[in-house]
């Protein structure tokens, strides 16, 4: 079991996102507007603001070590490019990883599926996942709204990075005692074979 050393959204239980730095985004509550994924809120990176918003945060990482960085994302389908406007059909955002001037992941997330059967307040929530690995002791994930509009940029939910372990026993180093004990059951088969051979 692993423990994130980087969680948002999901179990906030106030209008606040803590150790993140971000700009026009809005925190939806379940039952207000927007089903979360997990919890009770989830974070719109265009919100009411009408401008593309975004989240950053730096924390910190071993050299060498590789780290999964999971999420869920959707977006608001009955919104508009602006109030009032034509219905949004789709929303992205541009993910990065980076330390310094040195790009660890990027990925650009998109919804632009149909309208789920349950409406704009049952989001067909999409599973992103991506590896990195660190060089430094400090890393910072961005997370920023391409496409969308008022209140129908990307939604984000579940937002979490956990170090990656390597198996203690990996398969390729059980295989020389996998084929030292056939050679060894090989081996007592042709004695036997030889033994009966010289008894008849």
């Amino acid at each position: 079991m692993t423990r994130s050393i980087l969680t948002v959204v999901g179990v906030l239980s106030s209008l606040a996102l803590p150790q993140y730095a971000y700009a026009n985004v809005d925190l939806t509550t379940t039952g207000c507007c927007f089903t979360a994924f997990s919890g009770h809120q989830d974070v719109d990176l265009v919100g009411t603001l009408q401008g593309n918003g975004g989240l950053t945060q730096t924390f910190a990482t071993t050299p060498g070590q590789t780290y999964a960085l999971t999420l869920e994302y959707s977006r608001n389908y009955t919104a508009s490019v602006s109030p009032g406007g034509a219905q949004i059909t789709s929303a992205s955002a541009q993910i990065s990883v980076t330390e310094g001037l040195s790009t660890l992941l990027a990925a650009v997330i998109l919804d632009n599926g149909p309208v789920p059967a349950g409406g704009g307040t049952a989001p067909d929530w999409h599973p992103f996942s991506g590896l990195f690995t660190a060089n430094a002791s400090s890393t910072t994930l961005t997370i920023n709204n391409l496409t969308g509009g008022f209140n129908g940029g990307i939604y984000l939910d579940n937002v979490a990075v956990d170090p990656v372990f390597a198996n203690t026993v990996p398969l390729p180093a059980a295989l020389p005692l996998f084929a030292t004990g056939l050679g060894a059951l090989g081996l007592i088969g042709w004695w036997r074979k030889r033994k009966a051979q010289a008894a008849a």
